[in-house]
C-alpha cells in the first residue's frame, strides 16, 4: 500500500503506537510543560479493549484533557460521556468543525448539565 493510501491510524498502527504509548507522551510532554488542552483521538475500539474506566483514569493521571472518538455516534456514546463527565473530561463529537469543538474546551462549563452546543458563525 502507498502512503498516500493510509489514513494517519493506519500508519500509526503500523508504527506500534498503542494507547499505552500515547499516554506516556502525554505524560513527558506535561512534564516538560505543556499547557495547551489535549484530546485523545481515535477509534471506539482501543477504548473498549483497553477499558473506558481504565482509560478514563490513565489518561486522567497522564494529562489528557478530552476525546474525540471519531466512530462513537452521540446516540451510541451516552455511557462514555457519563464517565467523562463524571471524570471531569470533555467528549467533543467529531461532526462539529474545528473551530466549535475548542470552544468548550478553552472555557469549559459545567460537564455535567450541559451538551456541547455548536455556536453560530
Amino acid at each position: 500500500m502507498k502512503l498516500a493510501e493510509l489514513t494517519t491510524f493506519q500508519i500509526a498502527l503500523e508504527n506500534g503506537v498503542t494507547v499505552t504509548s500515547v499516554l506516556q507522551q502525554v505524560r513527558d510532554a506535561r512534564k516538560k510543560g505543556l499547557t495547551v488542552p489535549v484530546l485523545f483521538m481515535g477509534y471506539y475500539n482501543p477504548i473498549l479493549s483497553y477499558g473506558e474506566e481504565r482509560l478514563l483514569k490513565d489518561c486522567k493521571e497522564a494529562g489528557v484533557n478530552g476525546f474525540i472518538i471519531v466512530d462513537l455516534p452521540p446516540e451510541e456514546a451516552i455511557t462514555f460521556r457519563n464517565f467523562c463527565a463524571k471524570g471531569g473530561s470533555v467528549f467533543v463529537f467529531p461532526s462539529y468543525s474545528a473551530t466549535q469543538m475548542l470552544i468548550p474546551i478553552v472555557s469549559p462549563t459545567s460537564l455535567s448539565s450541559h451538551h456541547l452546543q455548536p455556536t453560530p458563525g
